[in-house]
């Protein structure tokens, strides 16, 4: 299995990737399974706000596409200096 460590780092990695002209509010998404694969996911905007992707459905939908539908943990990571909640929708 994954250390926190390398979880934390592979979404701080995505992080990186998130597009946020709007909100400049970047999130990385990790999701990890009950075997340890990991799924990344960053945020993508759209002047559409109804239209953003959040990382966490990001990160959910590659686990999907990948086969995998039993989760350990999700790990999210944003430049805030508090912790967030998963996003809502």
């Amino acid at each position: 299995m994954p250390g926190i460590e390398e979880v934390v780092g592979l979404a701080r990695r995505v992080q990186e990737r998130a597009y946020a002209p709007y909100s400049g509010f970047r999130v990385g998404a990790v999701l990890e399974t009950v075997d340890g694969t990991l799924y990344a996911g960053c945020n993508v905007e759209n002047a559409s706000l109804g239209l953003t992707l959040c990382a966490e459905r990001g990160a959910l939908a590659a686990a999907v596409a990948g086969g995998d539908r039993e989760f350990r943990r999700l790990v999210l990571v944003t430049d805030g200096s508090k912790a967030v909640a998963p996003c809502g929708a």
